[in-house]
């Protein structure tokens, strides 16, 4: 009877052993430690492009068709006027957005998909800045703005 007893003892210590370790190992770390806070979770629409050589600003029209949300687990989800992108990012010393699976539809010769997508394969650093997320290539020779969507 007491090996039974102290048999039941070991398992319930095992068992509850198990859970704990399933509770606090369960939590993934944050892959982008670096990430400023109040940027994932958000979706944000580009409404402006600041290019250093020529040195010009442009608004960006309809930024509802552009947008990007950045994710706790180190997606991205990115529309890109009629196609829809995801993909992944990091944001260590440097900020990588690597573009995944996407639509192919074709948006016409006035879409701005091609150059966005284009632009955020290309972006390296970004940040808050007076409440809008600034995205930026290297030697910061292209930045683009984002709003959060409405």
């Amino acid at each position: 009877m007491k090996h039974k007893h102290m048999l039941l003892i070991v398992l319930v210590t095992t068992i509850a052993l198990v859970l704990a370790a399933c509770q606090t190992g369960g939590k993934a770390k944050n892959p982008n430690p670096n990430m400023p806070e109040g940027v994932t979770n958000i979706t944000w629409q580009w409404v402006e492009l600041i290019e250093q050589a020529p040195a010009s600003q442009s608004v960006v029209p309809a930024p509802e068709n552009y947008t990007i949300t950045f994710k706790d687990d180190g997606t991205v989800a990115i529309k890109a006027d009629c196609n829809q992108v995801s993909g992944k990012y990091t944001w260590g010393q440097d900020l990588k957005i690597e573009l995944g699976p996407s639509t192919r539809a074709a948006c016409g010769p006035q879409s701005l998909d091609q150059q966005y997508l284009e632009l955020l394969s290309q972006v390296v650093t970004g940040g808050l800045d007076g409440g809008k997320l600034y995205l930026e290539t290297a030697g910061g020779e292209k930045r683009m703005g984002f709003q959060k969507a409405k």
